[in-house]
């Protein structure tokens, strides 16, 4: 996890540019199902399968970069509890 500041990206988008691989797949995903949905022929039968499979990859890879940002979130949120107790001299 790299350090965040604030800035106007949503959470989602800034664990889109720490994970570009992911973001890479899901452009190329969507790209491929515009592609499919408008091609003149069905791919042997295989374009409806391929177009709702790739939805499927494409909301599986948005659900994990969401559950990164929720698990960041909590960790930067138990580092400030952290750090508080021990300014305060509390202990877990």
């Amino acid at each position: 996890m790299t350090a965040r500041t604030a800035n106007s990206e949503s959470p989602i988008a800034q664990e889109a540019s720490e994970h570009p691989e992911i973001a890479k797949a899901i452009s190329a995903l969507q790209d491929a199902i515009v592609y499919l949905k408008g091609a003149p022929h069905n791919f042997g039968g295989h374009r409806v399968n391929a177009i709702e499979a790739s939805e499927r990859a494409v909301r599986e890879l948005k659900l994990a970069l969401a559950y990164r940002a929720h698990q960041d979130k909590l960790q930067i949120y138990f580092n400030r509890a952290e750090a508080g107790r021990e300014w305060s001299g509390e202990t877990f």
